[in-house]
């Protein structure tokens, strides 16, 4: 289930019958968000391109049907930073030259 979903149902759960709209649930939703929000701090290690490439030649090589998606996760796991797109342009690069 996504963290909206999640969100949501936690909210819905604590309005014990209220309807959604009611005026007094608007500063207690404030309040609870302010309590229980947990902001993520990423601390990935940016790459230069060709360290990338390098990096998504070797996951290719162990997994010849890896797609791009997978393999940004495994990236970002290995404590990599890349934005989406230039990962997608970079595994493209790479998928090229093999």
């Amino acid at each position: 289930m996504s963290l909206n979903q999640r969100m949501a149902q936690a909210w819905l759960d604590r309005l014990d019958g209220r309807p959604l709209t009611a005026p007094e649930l608007f500063p207690e939703w404030d309040r609870w968000v302010e309590r229980v929000q947990q902001p993520e701090i990423w601390d990935r290690t940016p790459i230069s391109d060709e360290t990338a490439i390098q990096a998504i030649r070797s996951m290719i090589a162990t997994n010849d049907r890896l797609t791009w998606s997978p393999a940004l996760r495994q990236f970002r796991d290995s404590g990599y930073a890349c934005e989406q797109k230039r990962f997608k342009r970079l595994f493209a690069k790479a998928s090229e030259e093999r």
